[in-house]
C-alpha cells in the first residue's frame, strides 16, 4: 500500500515537471494578449522654487518666488509668469535649481499702430500737425511727447483714444525759460551790410524776435517777426533796415544871378543835415555853389 502512495506523488511530480513553460505563463486575454502582474506609473518631475526677476531696460517688471521643473530646462516653461504686455528675448535652456535666483529680459510688445491727425494748438494758433503713427487702443497722451513741437509742452493729460484715422487736437504752450543764455547775435541790413552784433543774454527756449528789441542799434528796427530757438552758445542774424525820418521839402535849384534851373519837392532826413545830401537831385551839368550844413523840416 506505502508502494502505492509513493508511486503516485512521483508520477504528480513528474507530470509537473514536464509541463511547458508555456503553461506557467500568465492567462491570456480572448485576443491572445497577456496581462502582467506588474504595472509601471509615470513619476511626476520634482518641482523647485526659484526666486525670478523679469527685466525690461534694466527695470524690474515682475519679481518672485515661482515653481519650476527641476534641472536643465527650457525658457519656454516660464512663459505662464511672463508679466501681462510683455514678451521674453531670452531663449534656449537653463539651469532650475532650488533657492537660486534668475534674471530673465522682457521687452514689451508693441500693440498695432494706427495713424492719427493730430494738430498741437496754442490758443487758436496752429504750431504744428500732420498724420502721425499712434499706438492702436486707449493710450496715455505721454506717447504724444515725441511729436510735440521744439520748445512747447502738451497742455493735457490722461488718456485718449487712438483709431485709424481718427482727429485729435492738443493744447500746448511755450516752455518758459528760468534761465538766460548767451548768443552771438549779427544784426545785419537786407544787403549784407554788418550794422551791429555781439554776445547777449536771451531768455533760453523759444523766444520771440521782440526780446532782441533792447538790442537793435539806435535808428534801426528789425524787419523778422516770430520765434526763434535761444540756446547757449547759439548764433543768430537778425535783418534789420534804417528807420525813415524823411520828409518832404520844396528845394529850388537857382544860378547865381537868380535864373531858375531845376526845383520841386523832395524827400530828404529830418534834422541838420550837410549840403551833401542833395547831390543827387542836382541838374545835370550844374554844381552847388553852398556847402555846409541846413536843418531839414516838414514843408520847408
Amino acid at each position: 500500500m506505502k508502494k502505492r502512495i509513493l508511486s503516485a506523488l512521483l508520477t504528480s511530480c513528474m507530470v509537473l515537471t514536464l509541463l511547458p513553460v508555456s503553461a506557467l505563463a500568465a492567462p491570456a486575454n480572448e485576443t491572445g494578449a497577456q496581462f502582467s502582474n506588474t504595472a509601471t506609473s509615470e513619476q511626476e518631475q520634482k518641482e523647485i522654487i526659484m526666486k525670478i526677476q523679469f527685466i525690461c531696460d534694466g527695470e524690474v517688471v515682475k519679481a518672485g518666488d515661482f515653481f519650476v521643473p527641476a534641472g536643465v530646462q527650457n525658457y519656454s516653461v516660464l512663459k505662464e509668469y511672463v508679466p501681462e504686455g510683455y514678451q521674453m528675448t531670452a531663449s534656449g535652456d537653463f539651469m532650475a535649481g532650488a533657492d537660486a535666483t534668475l534674471f530673465i529680459n522682457v521687452e514689451k510688445i508693441a500693440p498695432e499702430a494706427v495713424i492719427m491727425n493730430i494738430q498741437f494748438k496754442c490758443g487758436d494758433e496752429v504750431i504744428a500737425g500732420g498724420d502721425y503713427f499712434v499706438p492702436a487702443g486707449v493710450q496715455n497722451y505721454s506717447v504724444l511727447e515725441q511729436y510735440v513741437p521744439t520748445g512747447y509742452r502738451m497742455t493735457v493729460s490722461g488718456d485718449f483714444m487712438a483709431e485709424k484715422n481718427g482727429k485729435l487736437e492738443i493744447g500746448v504752450e511755450k516752455v518758459m525759460a528760468d534761465t538766460d543764455v548767451i548768443m552771438n547775435i549779427a544784426f545785419k541790413t537786407a544787403d549784407g551790410t554788418f550794422v551791429a552784433g555781439g554776445d547777449y543774454f536771451v531768455p533760453a527756449g523759444v523766444q520771440n524776435y521782440s526780446v532782441l528789441e533792447q538790442y537793435v542799434p539806435k535808428g534801426y528796427e528789425m524787419t523778422v517777426s516770430g520765434d526763434f530757438m535761444a540756446e547757449d552758445g547759439g548764433k543768430l542774424v537778425v535783418n534789420i533796415e534804417k528807420i525813415s525820418t524823411d520828409v518832404i521839402m520844396n528845394i529850388r535849384f537857382v544860378t547865381v544871378d537868380g535864373e531858375f534851373v531845376a526845383g520841386g519837392d523832395y524827400f530828404l532826413p529830418e534834422g541838420i543835415q550837410n549840403m551833401s545830401i542833395l547831390e543827387k537831385y542836382v541838374p545835370e551839368g550844374y554844381k552847388m555853389m553852398e556847402s555846409g550844413d541846413f536843418t531839414v523840416t516838414a514843408g520847408g
